[in-house]
């Protein structure tokens, strides 16, 4: 069973609503997910019935459990419509809410960087993403790879950490992403082999297929966001 949360402004996961029995909470709509190969991001997007005043912002953290498998995503737009007719078992107005999803790791294109400079051979790949994270103001977590590296002279000027990840994570043959810490409430940065045609890295039976509806213009993934500092409900 697919049970779909956002993480909301007391840093506690709400279910998105879908439909009941008790037909009480209004209906999901069938979703669309592509899966990215490599460099090329995961996407997707799903629409479903609630309450006029109910709403989703954009960055908002969306997690999603399918029988026990978790992936985490963020919203990058939210648009909603307008029903013609109430509900036909609350006989409440109601909405057709669709969120449009990307990979976690797009949030990174926020936090610039600050003119830097890494000496050749004096740091390990830990401190070096530790202390970018520092630079630009942004509060993640990080889990190193087995990997042997050692560190030429590295120079940013005008620069975001979504950027450089890509580039450092180049070197060692791999694939930056964001998990997220349900214990901390912060993001992991994490590292996966590249995969390209041949890789297995996503089972993309475990998802579902939609449709679309008025936007919301946000002002961007992660403008006004340092992390979780994010706005929610």
């Amino acid at each position: 069973m697919k049970i779909i949360y956002y993480l909301n402004k007391n840093l506690d996961w709400i279910e998105i609503p879908s439909l009941k029995e008790d037909k009480s909470i209004a209906q999901t709509y069938p979703q669309t997910f592509t899966f990215g190969i490599d460099e090329a991001l995961d996407t997707g997007e799903f629409s479903f019935y609630a309450p006029t005043n109910y709403h989703i912002p954009i960055d908002s953290i969306i997690k999603i459990n399918n029988d026990e498998i978790i992936k985490y995503w963020v919203v990058k737009d939210s648009k909603s419509s307008d029903m013609p007719q109430p509900n036909i078992w609350t006989q409440e107005r109601e909405k057709i809410n669709t969120l449009t999803l990307t990979e976690p790791i797009e949030i990174l294109r926020g936090f610039k960087l600050e003119p830097c400079t890494f000496t050749e051979n004096s740091y390990t790949l830990e401190q070096i993403i530790k202390r970018l994270f520092y630079i630009a103001n942004c509060d993640a977590e990080v889990e190193i790879p087995n990997v042997d590296y050692s560190n030429p002279k590295l120079t940013y000027v005008s620069t975001n950490l979504y950027l450089v990840f890509f580039e450092l994570a180049s070197t060692i043959d791999m694939i930056p992403y964001l998990d997220f810490n349900e214990t901390t409430k912060k993001w992991i940065l994490k590292f996966q082999r590249r995969d390209g045609l041949n890789g297995n890295e996503y089972n993309i039976s475990i998802f579902s297929n939609p449709k679309d509806f008025v936007t919301e213009i946000g002002e961007g993934l992660a403008k006004n966001v340092y992390c979780l500092k994010i706005f929610y409900l």
